[in-house]
């Protein structure tokens, strides 16, 4: 397979990916707006956060004195679930896991 036929295959397998995602981001974009952010912080949120949960949890305490701890905090424990997911996963799928 070369280069470019591996690219398209890429492309075609991750469609569906690609329109939760951007439809994840329409949303985003309209909560973030609706909660006074300017554009240039809702795109620093969404580079620096990797769970987005924890975005839509951060724009909630989105108050005028930035409640940074409140944030923090709240992040923190709407993230931890992942934490319980990746141990199941890893539990789970420990054989098949070793053979990647």
């Amino acid at each position: 397979m070369t280069t470019r036929q591996s690219a398209l295959h890429g492309i075609r397998t991750s469609g569906d990916y690609f329109i939760s995602t951007s439809l994840f981001g329409v949303m985003f974009g309209i909560a973030a707006v609706a909660a006074g952010l300017e554009n240039w912080q809702a795109l620093l949120m969404c580079a620096t956060s990797f769970i987005a949960s924890g975005q839509f949890a951060a724009l909630e305490c989105w108050t005028a004195p930035l409640p940074l701890g409140t944030i923090a905090l709240s992040v923190a424990l709407v993230s931890s679930r992942n934490l319980l997911l990746g141990m199941a996963v890893l539990l789970l799928g420990g054989p098949y896991l070793d053979s990647l």
